[in-house]
């Protein structure tokens, strides 16, 4: 069963990033189409996240898998 059309690719209406377990509005401008891998339609939008966004959520990854191990 393909999740595109069982969902409607619902999921991918969210114009958030999920950070640090939450979802948070992005200080970039631009924007990346999500493609539904069955019918090739953009069925959404996602912002790109900036720099610091992406160092944010890799050094919160970071900590949470030091934090598993232990």
């Amino acid at each position: 069963t393909n999740f595109c059309l069982t969902q409607s690719c619902s999921f991918a209406k969210v114009s958030k990033n999920y950070i640090n377990g939450q979802w948070v509005a992005s200080a970039g401008t631009k924007h990346i189409g999500v493609v539904c891998p069955l019918t090739q339609d953009v069925s959404g939008k996602v912002p790109q996240a900036t720099e610091a966004e992406c160092n944010e959520a890799v050094a919160n990854a970071k900590d949470t898998l030091k934090s598993s191990k232990q």
